[in-house]
């Protein structure tokens, strides 16, 4: 990357994904990419994000009288380690701060409906 690239802005993003739904059954899982890309107004090098892939995946039972439901799924699948945001203090001792993205993350739900 060059020094004049916009922060936030990576040069590549993607998305996809796919459901597939059976009897009382369905299911979804989605994958997405973003390349690297500078976190602060300033480009140092320290402020960037690596190229990542997340993945997240759910699969949902609802039952044939529809009065039960559950859900079970996860995000972030494969743990990975990114940063979301970063922001650029020179003017203040050069501090330098990172935000990092959820790691992975377990749902689970039960439901009744009356």
């Amino acid at each position: 990357m060059s020094r004049i690239d916009t922060p936030w802005k990576p040069r590549a993003a993607n998305s996809r994904s796919a459901a597939a739904a059976a009897p009382d059954w369905t299911g979804r899982v989605g994958v997405s990419y973003r390349a690297k890309a500078w976190l602060s107004v300033d480009n140092h090098d320290v402020l960037t994000q690596d190229s990542f892939t997340l993945m997240n995946a759910i699969a949902m039972w609802r039952s044939s009288s529809g009065t039960w439901r559950a859900s079970a799924g996860v995000r972030n699948l494969t743990d990975e380690v990114y940063k979301t945001d970063a922001q650029e203090f020179s003017s203040v001792g050069n501090i330098q701060t990172a935000y990092y993205g959820d790691p992975r993350t377990w749902q689970f739900t039960l439901g009744y409906s009356f």
